[in-house]
């Protein structure tokens, strides 16, 4: 059966676990369904999915592929380009 753990009302970690595991080591852990995942809220009972966050792309900084030569980069805004960070 599959569990959450519960803090401060969100869910914190789920597991797969017989009864008597979470008995033992997790007596306050909730049954969920296989759609509840890490993130969600518990209220009254219920879980509830939260709101999906929407980020928006910075236009000011240009997207860069993940570096291949092994070295870190930033953005410098003065010059408008990545550059490598020693």
């Amino acid at each position: 059966m599959r569990y959450a753990i519960i803090e401060e009302g969100k869910v914190v970690n789920t597991l797969i676990a017989e009864q008597g595991f979470i008995n033992e080591y997790y007596p306050n852990a909730v049954l969920a369904d296989d759609s509840v995942n890490i993130g969600w809220l518990y209220e009254a009972g219920e879980f509830v999915k939260p709101a999906d966050i929407i980020v928006e792309p910075n236009p000011n900084i240009p997207s860069k592929p993940y570096p291949v030569d092994g070295f870190q980069y930033t953005w410098d805004s003065e010059i408008k380009d990545w550059v490598k960070v020693n």
